[in-house]
């Protein structure tokens, strides 16, 4: 079973910036016509999962997450 099942805390949305090591960091990118929804759950600047959003184009913001 994946690690994000066991998680329980908050996310911290953080726009574009890369990862800042704080556990709970959710970023995303657009790439070619593509959103990814990225989170780091455990802090290592590593992304833990990823979440494509096909077709979507426009910069992502806050309000688009329930966190």
């Amino acid at each position: 079973m994946s690690s994000l099942a066991f998680y329980s805390g908050t996310f911290a949305f953080i726009s574009n910036a890369a990862f800042g090591g704080k556990v709970g960091e959710l970023r995303f990118e657009i790439n070619a016509g593509n959103v990814l929804v990225t989170g780091d759950i455990n802090g290592d600047k590593v992304a833990d999962f990823a979440i494509q959003l096909t077709g979507v184009t426009t910069p992502m913001v806050a309000a688009d997450f329930v966190l």
